[in-house]
């Protein structure tokens, strides 16, 4: 449903693996919808300001319970291909429309698509962001010193968050997106060839 036109990059395995960690640091191991997709943003924003690039390569929009990763929110949905839900569902399971469960317990070789860097970062926003409810990361993501990019969009509408305006937030240099989009397009261009 948010994302038709999937990012060409996006990595269905990696999203997964973002929400199971997510997931395996609740009781019970369920995190709601909202509180998920909130924690993935932050931590993409977080992962920019540490290492330049966001974690997960996704299109990123306003909603108006605040922003989004697109593609990922859409596998939590269960929309998506069928090639994209499989491999999501090796990792997380819908309980109903606002909770997401892991499988099982993961451990970090099981998180193979992650870097020893994006788990860091996860532990960074899980431990500054993990204690809040998902009204209460709904509520701190409308925040303009929070998430300066965010602009409420219209009512049932949703606006494009560009990744230029992420950088600008966060005080990372242009030059960095320059070189995480160089690399997106090389990315692109070799799986084009396979």
């Amino acid at each position: 449903m948010y994302a038709r036109n999937r990012h060409p990059n996006f990595n269905a395995r990696m999203a997964a693996q973002v929400v199971a960690f997510f997931a395996c640091k609740e009781k019970s191991n369920k995190i709601s919808k909202l509180k998920v997709i909130k924690l993935i943003y932050i931590a993409d924003r977080e992962s920019i300001k540490t290492q330049g690039e966001p974690i997960l390569s996704d299109e990123r929009f306003a909603l108006d319970h605040g922003p989004i990763n697109s593609a990922t929110l859409s596998l939590i949905d269960e929309n998506g291909s069928a090639r994209h839900l499989t491999t999501f569902k090796q990792f997380i399971s819908r309980i109903d429309s606002r909770t997401s469960v892991a499988k099982r317990e993961f451990s970090r070789d099981d998180l193979d698509e992650l870097s020893d860097l994006d788990i860091e970062i996860l532990e960074t926003v899980w431990a500054e962001h993990g204690k809040r409810s998902a009204s209460a990361l709904r509520a701190w993501t409308h925040i303009k010193t929070n998430i300066p990019e965010y602009n409420e969009p219209p009512e049932g509408s949703r606006t494009k968050i560009f990744l230029s305006d992420i950088y600008e937030a966060v005080g990372v240099d242009a030059q960095a997106l320059t070189d995480f989009e160089s690399l997106e397009h090389a990315g692109r261009l070799l799986s084009a060839r396979t």
